[in-house]
């Protein structure tokens, strides 16, 4: 059988501002947040840079784009967890 896989949790926060960003956890001196985002109509994977304030590659290397570039993000824990995108709903506001 064809089974997908089940949802996993996602609660999407709309970026409206800076002050809707995710919050640096201060437990390392330089961390990164793991997270999904809504951009450009899709839901990709991309951890937050907490020392640059923006979201950078899946391999937490290069910048992937602003602060303020998606309009939504869901912060999880692990982002290896999401190998597979096609089961995550977007957001839907």
């Amino acid at each position: 059988m064809n089974e997908k896989p089940e949802h996993p949790a996602v609660e999407w926060i709309r970026i409206l501002s800076e002050d809707d960003l995710p919050k640096k956890p201060g437990i390392e001196s330089y961390e990164y947040v793991d997270c999904l985002i809504f951009h450009e109509g899709e839901v990709k994977k991309r951890p937050w840079n907490c020392e640059h304030r923006c979201f950078d590659d899946e391999e937490y290397d290069d910048f992937f784009c602003a602060s303020l570039a998606p309009t939504h993000y869901a912060i999880v824990s692990g982002l290896a967890r999401y190998a597979s995108m096609d089961h995550i709903a977007p957001p839907k506001d």
